[in-house]
């Protein structure tokens, strides 16, 4: 793990989260930066993009307080059932639980929050896929 900067804290924090989740992915699935548009593999993990909400917090700017957010989506072919989307999502909630200690020593961000979204089907590339977003928030330790 590396300390999350301020400078680069949005590649930093992309790259520790997407590292923690493939470590502790489930047997057989897949873990990538986007969506997989030729051969796409199921189960699939997509870690998407950090954003940050930085706050000042004095008049002049110099202490700054960042949340950041990052959305994982979990697709399954619909055909292996809506189960296969709760392993994963209890998946990434373990995983993130276990690791907080690891996460704020090693890299310098704090779990605030993890939430889940309900499980939708869609149809992408001709395959009926089920669908949810874990979303997980954290603070980049002053």
């Amino acid at each position: 793990m590396t300390v999350v900067t301020e400078n680069i804290l949005r590649q930093q924090t992309f790259k520790e989260i997407y590292n923690l989740i493939d470590t502790n992915k489930p047997i057989g699935w897949t873990v990538l930066a986007s969506y997989p548009e030729i051969k796409p593999v199921f189960p699939v993990i997509i870690v998407n993009p950090v954003t940050d909400n930085a706050a000042l917090l004095d008049l002049c700017g110099e202490q700054r307080e960042h949340i950041l957010d990052i959305l994982i989506d979990i697709y399954t072919l619909s055909k292996e059932g809506k189960s296969q989307v709760d392993e994963g999502r209890d998946n990434i909630f373990a995983t993130f639980l276990a690791n907080q200690s690891i996460l704020r020593t090693g890299s310098g961000l704090i779990l605030l929050g993890l939430d889940d979204s309900n499980v939708d089907s869609v149809t992408l590339n001709d395959q009926k896929l089920n669908l949810a977003t874990v979303a997980v928030r954290l603070r980049l330790q002053n």
